[in-house]
């Protein structure tokens, strides 16, 4: 693969460097904004260094600059062609055929997913901070522990060796303690997309998901793409600006973590004309939500989902 040109970067100011990835913070937003334009071409050391000259707190003066970086311009040579509308996704993929489906065979398959889409969740939580965290650190955790290589939820030691701290959430999601599933808004994803199908079918709506998100969902359990598409709604915003205004986390991997219950309601036919699943990316994510969804794609064809994938892990 052609490699991506590269110049020197103006660096951004400290002030603007420790971002939370919080799209009600115009420093966050302008900090995350430079590195996605930054990793998809585009130049923007301009904006870099009026933003160095810039008080962080002037919420307008940010604002401003960060709605500025939509009319920056990619790097010469840049070398990759990244198709942003499902159409075009899609005429990039080879088409794939249908496959049958045996009913039992659907339902367990649907239920280990489930399963694994839980246990996996659960897993992370506890070391859900990438910056403290860190590949290396898990690794010396699980070694002081003896779990390496993992083979189980994570190991508590009492006391924490200094230097280690879990997230709050791990009195539900270590070894031992785990009796269904923890709170996750990767959870929430889920079950919302079956309440949505199960409410309006194929027929579903870009407005409908949204109606939903502000209905459901408390601002502060929606995070990323997800709190600046949230916010984008409150304020009136409609698809496709939904997912792209003030949104630089607009190609993160929200997309796929939405998709699974799409794929479960339509096993077997990747192929199929897309129309429920592409509704949520839209309010979210762009490119890489409709990316997500040219795998399976829900159908009114498929089995109903098994009644056990309601039960007992959504009483929370």
């Amino acid at each position: 693969m052609a490699q991506a040109v590269t110049h020197p970067a103006v660096a951004l100011d400290g002030a603007y460097r420790e971002s939370t990835f919080d799209a009600r913070m115009p420093k966050d937003l302008l900090a995350d904004e430079v590195a996605q334009r930054r990793e998809s071409g585009y130049q923007v050391d301009d904006v870099v260094r009026e933003a160095n000259a810039t008080d962080p707190e002037d919420r307008s003066a940010v604002l401003a600059l960060v709605d500025g970086m939509v009319d920056s311009t990619r790097a010469p040579g840049w070398a990759y062609d990244e198709p942003e509308s499902l159409a075009d996704i899609r005429a990039c993929v080879a088409p794939a055929a249908a496959v049958p489906v045996e009913e039992d065979d659907y339902r367990d398959k649907v239920h280990s997913a489930w399963l694994g889409r839980i246990a996996g969740c659960n897993l992370g939580k506890p070391v859900e901070s990438g910056d403290d965290w860190t590949v290396a650190r898990i690794r010396e955790y699980l070694t002081l522990t003896d779990s390496y290589p993992l083979t189980d939820y994570f190991s508590v030691l009492e006391p924490m060796p200094d230097g280690f701290e879990f997230r709050e959430n791990w009195p539900e999601t270590t070894r031992g303690r785990v009796d269904g599933s923890a709170r996750d808004d990767d959870i929430d994803y889920s079950i919302l997309a079956l309440h949505l199908l199960e409410t309006h079918g194929r027929a579903l709506r870009p407005e409908q998901v949204g109606e939903a998100w502000t209905q459901l969902f408390p601002v502060e359990q929606v995070f990323t793409a997800e709190r600046a598409a949230y916010i984008n709604l409150v304020n009136g915003l409609r698809p496709p600006q939904v997912a792209r205004f003030r949104n630089p986390y607009r190609e993160w991997i929200g997309a796929q973590i939405r998709g699974d219950v799409f794929g479960y309601v339509n096993p077997g036919d990747p192929g199929r004309p897309p129309r429920s699943p592409t509704r949520t990316p839209r309010c979210r994510t762009p490119a890489t939500g409709s990316t997500a969804r040219c795998g399976p794609q829900p159908s009114s064809r498929a089995p109903s989902p098994p009644r056990t994938l309601r039960k007992p892990w959504m009483r929370r």
